[in-house]
C-alpha cells in the first residue's frame, strides 16, 4: 500500500485496478452485502451516488480512511 499523507490507495472491485484517492474527497463509505465497501465520492446530476466498489472490506477502508483524515 502507498503511504502519502491525506492519500489512501484501494482497489477496485471488477477489473483489479489500483486507486489513489485523497481521504478529501471521500464522501462516505457503505458496507456491501458481501462485507467489501462502496466509497462514495460525489452526487451525479440525477442525484444518485458515484464512487467504486472495492476489494478490500468495509473495516479496512474504514480504517484506512480515518488514519488519512486524522494522520
Amino acid at each position: 500500500m502507498i503511504e502519502m499523507k491525506g492519500f489512501v490507495e484501494f482497489t477496485e472491485k471488477v477489473h483489479g485496478l489500483r486507486v489513489l484517492f485523497s481521504a478529501a474527497c471521500i464522501v462516505a463509505v457503505y458496507e456491501s452485502d458481501d462485507g467489501s465497501a462502496f466509497i462514495v465520492t460525489g452526487i451525479d446530476r440525477k442525484g444518485e451516488e458515484t464512487g467504486l466498489y472495492t476489494r478490500e472490506t468495509f473495516f479496512q477502508v474504514s480504517q484506512q480512511v480515518y488514519a488519512a483524515a486524522n494522520g
